[in-house]
């Protein structure tokens, strides 16, 4: 399984090109997506009674904090596996992207993060729309980091595994103590707004990928 792993990552990893080399630098990074977050807080915001958003509020942070911790500071210690870029049976297969290539690789805190704050609001919003947004959201988040070198696959799917579960059980703590905040679906109108600035950001990351590699 892990010379699959391997053989994977090396495929992937070798098709890359200059500019996909900067659009996945910036797409891993996390200040790219602060107009994005901003655009679900306001609908949060517009769909949520006050009280009811201090309970989302509470819950997202939950939702983060708990795929973050488990992976980060519970399994990466005790596995103890070498990033790609830091593997020595890799040195010379991999295209290395990123100067940084600390920590530990198993399981991946990107994917974890990234499908437990997709599979919560999914399930809070309740629309087609934004689920399929937030999901391509996460899997794209997820695939730069075998692209980078950062992450075999395998760490990336059992973050994914880590991060669905925890989204699930989070929302459903919710659903059982703040059940108003589980019966406000968003409507398409909203969606849209998520949607529309989510687009803009991939079109200005590719047509300013150069000058933008700040933010990666």
């Amino acid at each position: 399984m892990f010379n699959l792993d391997k053989k994977i990552l090396v495929a992937i990893n070798n098709c890359n090109s200059a500019f996909f080399d900067d659009f996945f630098s910036i797409y891993s990074g996390k200040y790219i997506w602060l107009l994005t977050a901003a655009a679900i807080i306001f609908v949060i915001f517009k769909t949520q009674k006050i009280r009811e958003v201090w309970a989302v509020a509470i819950a997202v942070a939950l939702v983060i904090l708990l795929a973050d911790q488990i992976s980060s500071s519970l399994i990466k210690p005790l596995v103890c596996r070498l990033r790609p870029c830091a593997e020595p049976s890799l040195n010379g297969l991999l295209n290395i992207v990123c100067n940084h290539c600390g920590g530990w690789s198993f399981p991946s805190s990107h994917a974890a993060n990234g499908f437990a704050f997709a599979s919560f609001t999914a399930l809070l919003f309740k629309n087609r729309l934004y689920s399929l947004t937030i999901f391509l959201w996460a899997t794209l988040t997820a695939y730069s980091r075998i692209y980078l070198a950062m992450h075999y696959p395998l760490d990336i799917l059992c973050g994914i595994m880590l991060g669905l579960a925890v989204g699930i059980f989070v929302y459903y703590l919710l659903e059982k103590f703040m059940p108003n905040c589980t019966l406000r679906p968003i409507g398409n109108k909203f969606a849209v707004i998520i949607v529309s600035v989510f687009v803009f950001t991939l079109v200005a990351m590719s047509i300013f990928h150069s000058q933008m590699l700040i933010l990666a």
